[in-house]
């Protein structure tokens, strides 16, 4: 199945984005700081049940970056704007760590534009624990020697992917460049869980087993009215790359329900 790639402009410029298949619309928000680049794998598994869309949210990816550090509240309105610039009233959608705060916000703030909902790997943790996430995530300080792009390529080593994907998802860190810790940051000032019961669409909470957000998945989910969870054995952070087919499974199974 081929995947295509396209731009929308927004209010802060133009937004980069993959496409694929044909259908309902399921759209796609990337972990950070990665790229739309990150779901393609699980896009082919999915692209013959939906029209299936891969954003690169704002400053990672090929998207224009936002002028400042944005909330996730900021991201989740240039979501809306996406949407709206595809002339698309509603969609299901699936957020990944980043993109799971950004897909919670939406469904939140702009309830009629949400189907379903799939949060995977969400970062649901009370005030102190968000406080000790934030510690992890400084800007990214260019360093004449270029021992800054060793550091990112160390940063790589304990991910389960091979050679070439490591290599790529170096590429989108260093093309984040010093703000590539925004979205991260964004994550951890956010309260999910001050707007997860505000959610009415069905909602999926899920997470591989071995996911370093897997530890709020049942807490995440007792705080949505209409939802069910699910844990993906021996998954990692990187299912929906490493093991695209099993992920897509349980995404076909929830999105089919009813």
């Amino acid at each position: 199945m081929e995947i295509r790639k396209g731009y929308v402009d927004c209010s802060l410029g133009q937004l980069h984005y993959r496409f694929a298949g044909k259908g309902k619309t399921l759209l796609m928000l990337h972990i950070s700081p990665s790229s739309s680049h990150f779901f393609e794998p699980l896009m082919r598994e999915l692209a013959s049940h939906f029209l299936v869309l891969a954003l690169d949210t704002p400053g990672y990816g090929l998207s224009d970056p936002p002028p400042h550090p944005f909330s996730i509240a900021e991201y989740a309105g240039i979501v809306v704007e996406f949407l709206d610039a595809l002339q698309m009233r509603s969609a299901s959608v699936l957020g990944h760590h980043t993109g799971a705060c950004i897909a919670c916000e939406l469904a939140a703030m702009a309830p009629r534009r949400l189907e379903k909902l799939i949060l995977s790997g969400a970062p649901c943790f009370d005030a102190e624990e968000r406080e000790r996430w934030l510690q992890r995530f400084q800007p990214l300080v260019l360093q004449e020697d270029g021992s800054h792009l060793q550091a990112i390529w160390n940063a790589m080593a304990h991910h389960e992917w091979d050679l070439a994907a490591k290599h790529e998802e170096a590429v989108w860190r260093l093309k984040a460049g010093p703000r590539w810790y925004e979205g991260d940051r964004a994550d951890f000032t956010y309260d999910m869980t001050s707007r997860l019961p505000i959610i009415r669409a069905p909602t999926l909470v899920m997470a591989g087993e071995l996911d370093s957000m897997r530890g709020p998945v049942e807490w995440a989910a007792r705080l949505v009215k209409n939802s069910r969870t699910l844990i993906l054995p021996g998954g990692t952070t990187r299912m929906p790359y490493t093991r695209p087919k099993e992920f897509a499974r349980a995404v076909l199974d929830f999105l089919n329900e009813g």
